[in-house]
C-alpha cells in the first residue's frame, strides 16, 4: 500500500498485531515516494509506481502485481490488506489451507449485489450516466450523515445511562440471576415433559396444559414481586423460547416486536449485546440489563415505537431509525424516486437509474474479456487475504493486466474485485476451494446479520454460530472507539489507534 496518511496509520496499527501472533517473516510492499509518514517496519520492498496513477490506483498496482515485486517460489506466501487485524495464536495455520494455483476467501455478498459497486450502469457522458453519478454521491453523503447522527446524538443518549438504574441493576444482579435460573429450570422441566408426552403420542392438549402451568407459575412469580418491572425481560424471553420451540398459536406472542424492523440489530447499534448463553442483555459500558424490559427501558428514555410507521421516535418527535431516512434525503436532493417494487432508483420518466442488484458486471466481463459468468449470483472472492506461490503466476499476471486495463474504462470503478471475478471464471476456478472464513472474517459494522459476542467470536444469522476468526477484516468504522469490537481490539494488546 502507499499514499494517504490514514492508510499508513492503519498499516502501522495492524502490523503490531501481526508481529505479535505470527512466526513468519513480514514484508511490506509500498512506494515510499508517495508516503508522508514512516512505515514502522524494517523489511520493506520499495517500488516506483507509475507517476500518472493516483494513490488508490498505485496501491492496486502493487497488490495485483505482488508477484512481480516479491517473486514467489515453491513456498506459500500470504497477502493481507492493511485493515486486517490478527487476533489469535495459530494464525499461521492459514498456510495449511493453500490449494494450488491460488487461495482466496469468499466475500460477504454475491456478484449481483456487488455489481453496482463495480460498474456504472450507463454509457459515459450520457444523461443517465451523470444522474447515476449524482445518485451515488448523494447516497454516500447522506449515508455518512445518517451514520454520524446514529453515532452521536442518538447513540450518546443510550450510552449515558441513568446512574440510579445502574446502581439498582448492580444491587439486584445476583438475586435476579438466581431467579432466572429457577425459572429456566422450571421451563426446561416442562419442556422435557412435553417431549416425553409427544413421543408417546399423548393428546397434544395435555402437553399444552403443561406449558400453561409454566406460564401460570411465571405469572405468579411476577405478581408477588414488589417490582415486577425487573422480571419482564425474563418473562419475555422464556415466553419467546416457548413460542419458538412449541409453535403454539397465540401463546407467548409479543405484539411489541416491530414487524419489519430488525429488532436485535437496532439494539446492537445502540451498544447493547445479547448473550445467548445466559439469555441476557448487557451494554458496552459493562452494565447488565438482564433484569430490565427492553421496551420499558427505551420508553423511560423518551423513545417510542410507532407501530403504524414502523419507526422509532425520540422525545422530540424525530424519527431515529427508519429505513427510508436516507432515501427521502436523496429523493429531495436528486429528484430521483425509489421504487420498492423493483428495489431500484428511477428518474421522473420511470427509467431505472440504479438497482441494488444487477447483471451489469456480468455483462461487462463478457464484453471486455469475452468471459461468460454463467452464475450471476456466484459467491465471489474477497481480495483482502490470499495465498500464492509460483503456481499462481499465470493467475496473478492475468488479474494484474486486466485490472490496469480497466483503469482506462470510465464505466468501471477503480477496484480489483471485478477483474478478480473475471480472472477466476476465465481460468475455470469458480468451484475452486476457498479459505475458511476464519482467515478473513469481514466484520461489517452495518451488516445486521453479524452479531459480535465478545472475545472475537461472531454469529452470522442463526445458521453460522460461534465463528472464532484469526484475521478480522474491519469493514467500515476502523478505529471507532464506541464499537465494542474495536474496544476489544485495542484492549487485546493495550494499543490505542491514533489516526
Amino acid at each position: 500500500m502507499c499514499g494517504g496518511d490514514e492508510h499508513i496509520h492503519t498499516l502501522n496499527f495492524s502490523l503490531q498485531y501481526l508481529k505479535h501472533f505470527t512466526t513468519k517473516e513480514i514484508v511490506v510492499l509500498t512506494d515510499t515516494s508517495r508516503n508522508n509518514i514512516t512505515i514502522q517496519h524494517d523489511n520493506i520492498v520499495d517500488v516506483n509506481t507509475p507517476k500518472h496513477f493516483d494513490h488508490h490506483q498505485a496501491s492496486i498496482y502493487l497488490k495485483t502485481g505482488i508477484h512481480k515485486f516479491i517473486p514467489p517460489s515453491k513456498d506459500v506466501y500470504c497477502y493481507l490488506d492493511t485493515d486486517i487485524i490478527t487476533v489469535r495464536q495459530n494464525c499461521d495455520t492459514i498456510f495449511d489451507q493453500y490449494n494450488s494455483p491460488i487461495s482466496f476467501c469468499t466475500d460477504h455478498c454475491k456478484m449481483r449485489n456487488f455489481s453496482p459497486s463495480a460498474i456504472y450502469s450507463f454509457e459515459p457522458n450520457t444523461r443517465n450516466f451523470f444522474l447515476y453519478k449524482q445518485l451515488r454521491k448523494s447516497l454516500d453523503r447522506n449515508n455518512k450523515k445518517f451514520e454520524a447522527e446514529m453515532q452521536t446524538a442518538h447513540y450518546i443518549k443510550w450510552k449515558n445511562i441513568n446512574d440510579e438504574l445502574y446502581e439498582d441493576v448492580k444491587k439486584e444482579r445476583n438475586e435476579l440471576q438466581k431467579e432466572l435460573k429457577k425459572l429456566l429450570d422450571y421451563y426446561n422441566e416442562e419442556e422435557r415433559k412435553f417431549h416425553i408426552a409427544k413421543s408417546k403420542y399423548e393428546p397434544f392438549h395435555k402437553a399444552y396444559n403443561n406449558i400453561e402451568l409454566s406460564r401460570n407459575k411465571i405469572s405468579e412469580i411476577k405478581t408477588h414481586q414488589k417490582n415486577p418491572f425487573k422480571y419482564i425481560s425474563i418473562l419475555y424471553w422464556i415466553l419467546v423460547r416457548v413460542y419458538n420451540k412449541m409453535k403454539l398459536k397465540n401463546f407467548g406472542k409479543n405484539e411489541n416486536i416491530p414487524k419489519q424492523l430488525d429488532f436485535q440489530s437496532f439494539f446492537r447499534s445502540k451498544g447493547f449485546i445479547w448473550n445467548d448463553e445466559n439469555r441476557s442483555w448487557s451494554h458496552e459500558s459493562g452494565i447488565d440489563f438482564s433484569n430490565t424490559s427492553h421496551e420499558l427501558f427505551w420508553n423511560s428514555k423518551g423513545y417510542t415505537f410507532d407501530q403504524e410507521k414502523e419507526v422509532w421516535i425520540d422525545s422530540d418527535g424525530n424519527e431515529i431509525f427508519n429505513n427510508d431516512y436516507v432515501r427521502k434525503l436523496v429523493e429531495e436532493e436528486t429528484g430521483l424516486i425509489w421504487k420498492n417494487q423493483t428495489n431500484s432508483w428511477v428518474d421522473i420518466e420511470g427509467e431505472i437509474i440504479q438497482s441494488y442488484a444487477s447483471n451489469d458486471l456480468k455483462n461487462e466481463i463478457l464484453k471486455q474479456f469475452d468471459v461468460y459468468v454463467s452464475d450471476p449470483d456466484w459467491q465471489h472472492w474477497n481480495g483482502g487475504v490470499f495465498l500464492f506461490n509460483e503456481d499462481s503466476i499465470p493467475f496473478l499476471d492475468n488479474w494484474h493486466d486486466w485490472t490496469l486495463n480497466m483503469f482506462e474504462e470510465p464505466k468501471w470503478f477503480t477496484r480489483d474485485q471485478g477483474t478478480l471475478i473475471a480472472t477466476v471464471w476465465k481460468m475455470n476456478l469458480q468451484n475452486h476451494p476457498t479459505l475458511s472464513v476464519k482467515f478473513n472474517f469481514i466484520a461489517d459494522y452495518y451488516h445486521s446479520s453479524i452479531s459480535y459476542k465478545g472475545d472475537f467470536n461472531f454469529d452470522i444469522n442463526t445458521k453460522r454460530k460461534n465463528i472464532s476468526p484469526y484475521f478480522i477484516h474491519i469493514y467500515h468504522q476502523f478505529g471507532n472507539p464506541d464499537w465494542k469490537l474495536w474496544q476489544d481490539v485495542e484492549s487485546l494488546l493495550s494499543i490505542k489507534y491514533q489516526p
